[in-house]
């Protein structure tokens, strides 16, 4: 159709490479959230314990499952411009996905966390200990007892 158009072509793996810091796999928790830099956004509880993809750009968060969009978030970050600052709700999508228990109260979307800031887990290095534990039983004693 627009055959005088001349452009680059690109391969599978650089068109990879290229989207691959955007695009994140996780799992869906029991109440339908996906953990995501130090975040659990909601996704949708009929879907425990199923992959889910994350689409992450400049000033959204998408999660999706098989194509389908979940839900939508904006976000800021914060200075390293990795980790999210600030995540709100934009919305959450209706689904075909909805989960065989019903809940126990209808919530309107104000009145429950959709996104949940998680505290930092820092990893703390077990320091070796220069003291050694005595054996509770010497050879001696194990001889004498039998």
């Amino acid at each position: 159709m627009l055959d005088w158009v001349k452009g680059r072509s690109f391969s599978d793996e650089e068109l990879a490479r290229c989207f691959a810091p955007i695009l994140s796999t996780r799992r869906v928790d029991q109440q339908g959230y996906v953990r995501f830099r130090n975040w659990r956004l909601y996704g949708e509880r009929g879907l425990a314990d199923r992959p889910a993809s994350v689409w992450v750009t400049e000033e959204e968060v998408t999660i999706q499952v098989a194509e389908e969009p979940l839900a939508r978030y904006g976000v800021t970050y914060q200075r390293d411009h990795r980790h999210f600052r600030q995540v709100i709700p934009k919305r959450i999508f209706e689904t075909s996905y909805q989960s065989p228990q019903p809940p126990l109260l209808e919530l309107d979307l104000d009145d429950w966390l959709l996104a949940i800031e998680q505290p930092t887990r820092h990893r703390r290095r077990r320091r070796r200990s220069s003291l050694v534990q005595a054996e509770l039983f010497g050879p001696d004693e194990v001889a004498i007892n039998r």
